[in-house]
């Protein structure tokens, strides 16, 4: 997930979607983001989650696909259990 500005404010996984079940439910994959601190200082302003693919065989990335969507993170204390 990135802010408007580009900055990376949550983890990133690399995942693997060569699936070939007919049934769509069989290939969906659930999958949560670790937010990093740095997403604070974007809480209530519209982030990207982007898709991104690999470039043949090079170590490099494009964009695939992006979704925008506002940021709303909740008030929490250290302390919650």
């Amino acid at each position: 997930i990135y802010a408007a500005d580009g900055t990376l404010i949550s983890d990133e996984v690399a995942l693997t979607f060569d699936f070939r079940f007919e049934n769509p439910r069989e290939r969906e994959m659930p999958r949560k983001f670790l937010l990093s601190r740095e997403a604070d200082r974007f809480n209530n302003q519209d982030v990207v989650l982007k898709l991104r693919e690999r470039v043949g065989k090079t170590s490099h990335y494009q964009d695939y696909a992006s979704h925008r969507f506002e940021l709303r993170r909740g008030i929490s204390t250290d302390f919650d259990f």
